[in-house]
């Protein structure tokens, strides 16, 4: 199993996936070097060698090639990113898990 938890900041929920699924391949992405690089210290603290963190746009998810992930999470980022639809169209034959703040009309079929 391959996942990808985009925007995740310091490494959450990356590192708790990662955790739960020590045979799966787990990748952190976030815009900001900063946090990849906090996220890449948590994973190195818990020892989480599953778990690789890069910095990727939310909207992208070229370093995998199409299809590579079989769980795509994002957790509080989807607000942040600037077209909603090019970013649904990302995800289309993917799960998807993702939190928001605020109610969101998304309909993820085409």
């Amino acid at each position: 199993m391959a996942s990808s938890a985009q925007a995740c900041g310091p490494g959450e929920p990356a590192a708790h996936l990662a955790a739960a699924f020590p045979h799966a391949s787990v990748h952190g992405t976030d815009i900001s070097e900063d946090m990849v690089a906090k996220a890449t210290a948590r994973a190195t603290s818990k020892g989480l060698g599953n778990l690789t963190c890069h910095v990727v746009d939310a909207q992208s998810l070229k370093p995998y090639g199409d299809k590579s992930q079989d769980v795509v999470t994002m957790c509080y980022g989807l607000m942040f990113v600037p077209s909603l639809v090019r970013t649904r169209r990302l995800w289309l034959g993917f799960d998807v898990v993702s939190l928001r703040w605020a109610a969101l009309s998304l309909s993820l079929s085409i």
